[in-house]
This record gives C-alpha cells, sequence and structure tokens, in this order.
C-alpha cells in the first residue's frame, strides 16, 4: 500500500508537469549535509526494501496469524482479515484495546492508558499541542505500537481512514445476525467474498456501546485541539455505509475499542513489512528490521539510500534550461486543457483551469470525501507543490478578485476575475452525502486545511455571495488544484 503512495507522489508531479511543461527534479538530502538530486523524467520507480546487512532484528514477531486475508477485490488490492484481534472466529469479539496499546486491561481510562501521565491533558506520545502534553506530532501509529502489526506480525496493521472508505465504497452492507451474533457483513461488489465486523461495543471503566461496533484505525486526530482522540471507524444497524453513515469519528483513545487488522497482499501477510512500516516509522527502526530506499532509475541502474541516513525526500522544478518554466495563462488559450491561470494575486498562487478529476473547465470533475487526512501522511516524507488550496489561499482568491454568477456553455458556475484581468470558472457542482447529489446550483470546494476533528474548510459559493465555509469531512466535495508560487 504504501509503495503505492510512493508512486503517487511521481504521479502528482506527472500530472504537475501536463500542466505546466516544467521539469521537475527529486532532492534526496542525507543527515551529513550532502544533497542528491535526480531528474525525475530518468526515474522508473521509488521503493523501499528490507537491508540484509544485519543492521536490525526481524520484524513482526513470527506470532500465527490466527485470521485469513480475505480479498473483496478492492480497488487498492487491500485485503481485510477474516476475524478481529483477538478471536479465532469472524463472529467472536476478540480483544479490546486502547489506541496504541498492545495488550488488554481491566479498566480502560487515562489512569491505566500507556501514553499520558494519568490525564488526557499530559500526553506523552503522539500529541500535537502543548496544552495536551509532549509534542511530537505524530499522527500515524508507529508499527510498534499497532496491536494488529505486534499480535499478527507480517504487514497485518490497523486500517487507515482511506481503506476504511474504500471498504464502504465498494461493498454492500448487511445488517445481520451471524451465529448468533449481530454484527455488519460486508460483500464485496466485484467478487461476491465477504467480511463480517460484530458489534462488539467498547470498554471504559466497563462495557458500553453493545450493539454498536467500534474499530480502531491507525490514524490519530489530525486537528491538533484534540490529540486525546483517534479516528474510529463506528456502525450500527442504523448506520451502515451511507456518506452519513461512515461514521469516522474522533474518540477518547484510552477506550478499548475492537480490531480489524489489513494488510497489502496475501503474501505480505506473511513477511516483515516494508514500505507500510518504513513510511509509519520513518526515523524509528530502534529494535525493529533496518530498511533502505531504492531509487531504480530507467537505465537500470539502482541509487540505494539507508533510511536513517536521510532527511525527508522533496520536489522541486529545474531551473537548469532542461525544460521551460511553468507557463502560465490569464485564460485558457485552447481547449487541451488542463492549464494553469495566474489571476495577478499577491501570493503569485496559480489556479488550474478545471477541476480534479475533469478535462474541461465546465465538467464538475471527481467528488472526494476529505482526503487530505491521506496527503498529510505523504508529505510527513514528500514535499511537494500544492494539490488542493489551503483556506489562506481561497481567502486570497475571495478577496482579490470579483466574481458573477453566470452560464459557460450551459453550465452554470462561478466566475473569478484577478487584478490582472485572468479568469476561471468553477462549476456549480454541488455535493454528495448520503449517496445523493445535493444543491447542484451551488458551488462547494475543499481546502487542503482542516477546521477540527470532524470539518474541514472549503470555498463556497450561491447566488451573490462566495467566501469560505466548513463542512463535514463524510461530504463529496470537488476539489480545483493550485500552484505554489
Amino acid at each position: 500500500m504504501k509503495r503505492t503512495i510512493i508512486l503517487l507522489a511521481f504521479c502528482a508531479i506527472c500530472k504537475i508537469a501536463a500542466f505546466s511543461q516544467a521539469k521537475y527534479e527529486m532532492n534526496v538530502n542525507k543527515t551529513d549535509g550532502m544533497e542528491n538530486v535526480f531528474n525525475v523524467e530518468d526515474i522508473k520507480r521509488v521503493y523501499f526494501r528490507e537491508r540484509n546487512d544485519g543492521g536490525g532484528t526481524s520484524g513482526g514477531g513470527g506470532t500465527k496469524t490466527p485470521g485469513e486475508a480475505i480479498d473483496l477485490g478492492l480497488p487498492s488490492g487491500t485485503l481485510w482479515a477474516s476475524c478481529n484481534v483477538g478471536a479465532t472466529k469472524s463472529e467472536e469479539y476478540g480483544g479490546y484495546y486502547a489506541w496504541g496499546e498492545t495488550e488488554e486491561k481491566e479498566k480502560y481510562t487515562w489512569s491505566t492508558y500507556k501514553w499520558c501521565d494519568d490525564t488526557s491533558t499530559k500526553l506523552t506520545k503522539y500529541c500535537s499541542k502543548s496544552e495536551y502534553g509532549i509534542v511530537d506530532n505524530k499522527t500515524v501509529l508507529d508499527m510498534n505500537d499497532d496491536v494488529a502489526h505486534v499480535k499478527w506480525g507480517g504487514e497485518w496493521r490497523m486500517p487507515t481512514i482511506r481503506e476504511v472508505w474504500e471498504l464502504i465504497d465498494n461493498t454492500t452492507k448487511e445488517w445481520i445476525t451471524q451465529n448468533g451474533v449481530i454484527g455488519c457483513k460486508y460483500t464485496s461488489k466485484t467478487n461476491g467474498n465477504s467480511i463480517f465486523l460484530p458489534a462488539a461495543g467498547a470498554y471504559g471503566d466497563g462495557i458500553y456501546g453493545e450493539g454498536d461496533g467500534y474499530y480502531w484505525t491507525q490514524i490519530g486526530n489530525l486537528s491538533s485541539s484534540e490529540s486525546s482522540r483517534a479516528v474510529v471507524h463506528h456502525f450500527n444497524s442504523k448506520y451502515l455505509g451511507t456518506a452519513n453513515g461512515y461514521n469516522l469519528d474522533l474518540a477518547e483513545r484510552d477506550d478499548g475499542y475492537s480490531v480489524r487488522p489489513v494488510c497489502s497482499s496475501r503474501s505480505s501477510a506473511n513477511k516483515s513489512p516494508s514500505t507500510n512500516a518504513i513510511m509509519q516509522g520513518l526515523g524509528n527502526t530502534s529494535g525493529q528490521t533496518q530498511y533502505e530506499m531504492v531509487i531504480e532509475k530507467n537505465d537500470g541502474t539502482e541509487i540505494v539510500f539507508n533510511i536513517e541516513d536521510i532527511k525527508p525526500v522533496y520536489f522541486r522544478e529545474r531551473n537548469d534550461g532542461g525544460g521551460s518554466q511553468t507557463v502560465a495563462y490569464t485564460t485558457c488559450p485552447d481547449n487541451n486543457h488542463p492549464h494553469w491561470i495566474d489571476l495577478g494575486l499577491p501570493s503569485g498562487t496559480k489556479w488550474a483551469c478545471c477541476n480534479e478529476g475533469a478535462s474541461s473547465p465546465e465538467e464538475y470533475g471527481d467528488y472526494f470525501t476529505y482526503w487530505w487526512e491521506y496527503m498529510s501522511q505523504l508529505e510527513q516524507i514528500f514535499s511537494f507543490v500544492n494539490k488542493g488550496p489551503t483556506k489562506d489561499q481561497i481567502e486570497e482568491l475571495v478577496d482579490n478578485c470579483s466574481f458573477t454568477m453566470t452560464w459557460q456553455n450551459n453550465v452554470f458556475g462561478i466566475k473569478f476575475t484577478g487584478p490582472n484581468g485572468g479568469t476561471i470558472f468553477l462549476p456549480a457542482a454541488g455535493h454528495y452525502w448520503d449517496g445523493k447529489l445535493i444543491g447542484d446550483s451551488k458551488g462547494y470546494y475543499w481546502s487542503s486545511t482542516a477546521y477540527n476533528g470532524y470539518s474541514a474548510y472549503g470555498l463556497y459559493f450561491t447566488g451573490g455571495n462566495s467566501g469560505l465555509f466548513y463542512f463535514h469531512r463524510d461530504a463529496g466535495l470537488p476539489v480545483r488544484p493550485v500552484l505554489k508560487n
């Protein structure tokens, strides 16, 4: 799975190149100060592999996996386990674990939580705000704190937010009773395979929420205002899988919830963690397998870096005459979309002429739930040109441009005109909620900036109004890409 993320970084650069015709380079800075630069067009792929130099111990612990890897035909190839951690059958509840802990206990309270000093305001790990404890800005569990990996070994781990969404989007959901146990059955829309998640309730001082399912993801709260919480997949008989029923809620980390493992492939269920472990635990390889990053070039040569010897990788535009600089226009010069549009904004930010997934300014393009959690994980390793605007970039657009609600090629939307006369058109594409397209006479566009644990900022327009808003992360909204100056 994480190898896919690496390739997404290159896909992003390729898309930027399609916009701009500029040339990019990949920079690998070593901890000794040496900079290594590679032209992106010369690179075939980048991946991680286990080092074979005796530099570390084998990961995974060799624990026997009681569950089976079930192929649900998901687009990413992710496999879901047939049972919970601590169980041997799909309908067994299994164990209850606090987020980031790997053992069960009698009481699940802050006084017994591993990663704090008695209270939720004295966190010792996975904290993004000083009011909550010692700040380390970690939002993804290290592999040695992931109970699925610790108990089952191999590449088994807790799912990400995106993987839970993928499960819900690509399966049918049924509230059933299986061997006397109530829960949700997820059946693949492509191959008919299924998994059953029992509604096992949860533990605090005692059991609660019986009749509901609470399953941890590996993602902590991405909003620094609530570092004491993490993201949980919550469902019951009423909410199984609509947009409103994703129920990817925030829950207190000290509570005891169920865990359903995932892995990237059937073979990886029984081998040491590779890219997953590296990208989630970069720099924390003490006592674990040591890894190296491999840059495979088109000519077949490989350049290898030990993970502990490098700083985060980033991309930048080349300035060596090897390619033209970013080309931006004030209006689209032709129908070979997309183009970068210069509106004369103070920051120099350029806006794309069409939405993500669209091939013309009037097309709605793709709709996304708040996917920037995924991007933020990626940016822990890679820093490259923005794909979605920040809150500040949206405010800059609204504050510095005039706008009119208008029709363009029989599509209703908003036309922004910048200080230099440059223009962009955003269709009133509405948004998806509860599986339905709503408000297609209005415009809602995501920013890349979270508002809180449940919502994120975006651009809103209707009638004579345009401005910043915030919306629930489960909603499906379009995205209009931007380019940093």
